[in-house]
């Protein structure tokens, strides 16, 4: 054992007047601790009878894990309305932020989360959030291969744009997303979805028109 580590444990079993063990060392951790650590595994799964409990023991509701993903982060990603709806009411940041700048709003639009996406934009998230502005390096697609950090100066809609989440990206398009915003990379959403998307560009050419189309098939609209 390292001498560092092997002095640490002298210390604390002399204090505590017994040998080392981690059971004791859980007992030592806040109930409001332990309970913010079991809300970040609920909302994970979808849990709302232990989300529910974790919060009554006072958990935080913002607490951070993981590149500062919030539990209201993984209910967006998993698409547990329930779970997102309680977070909300137990005072959850809306427009909270990961580590590369992306709100809730990002990752429900990333996943085409729509029920959660619909809640998160009925409660007022900014649909103008951006991500960072830099690129920074890798993306860490060891992590539920979610790359956005790959994507700067990205807006929801252009998460829903690359994902091809046409159900979230109608969502924003109606609650005014602009399809013509560029993130860091020069792309726009419109642009993205006319390489993506099985658009036929006869009777196309014009830049007026293709919008127009765009906006039809994502919306619906005639």
């Amino acid at each position: 054992m390292p001498e560092e580590k092997k002095s640490w444990l002298q210390e604390w079993e002399k204090k505590e007047g017994k040998a080392w063990n981690s059971l004791d060392y859980v007992k030592t951790i806040p109930e409001w601790k332990r309970a913010s650590y079991a809300l970040e595994s609920a909302s994970i799964n979808g849990d709302i009878k232990k989300v529910r409990e974790s919060i009554n023991k006072g958990a935080n509701v913002n607490i951070t894990h993981g590149l500062s993903r919030t539990p209201l982060h993984e209910a967006a990603w998993g698409d547990h309305y329930d779970v997102a709806a309680l977070l909300l009411k137990s005072g959850a940041d809306i427009d909270a932020r990961d580590h590369w700048k992306a709100t809730p709003l990002h990752y429900a639009a990333w996943k085409n989360s729509v029920s959660v996406l619909r809640l998160l934009l009925s409660q007022g998230a900014d649909i103008e959030a951006v991500t960072n502005h830099q690129f920074t390096g890798r993306g860490f697609s060891f992590l539920r291969h979610f790359h956005h950090n790959l994507f700067p100066g990205s807006k929801p809609i252009h998460f829903a744009a690359r994902q091809k989440s046409n159900d979230a990206a109608r969502l924003l398009i109606l609650h005014g997303a602009d399809v013509n915003v560029f993130d860091s990379r020069d792309a726009s959403p419109l642009g993205i979805l006319l390489d993506e998307q099985d658009i036929t560009w006869s009777g196309y050419r014009q830049t007026k028109n293709l919008q127009e189309a765009y906006k039809k098939k994502i919306t619906g609209l005639k």
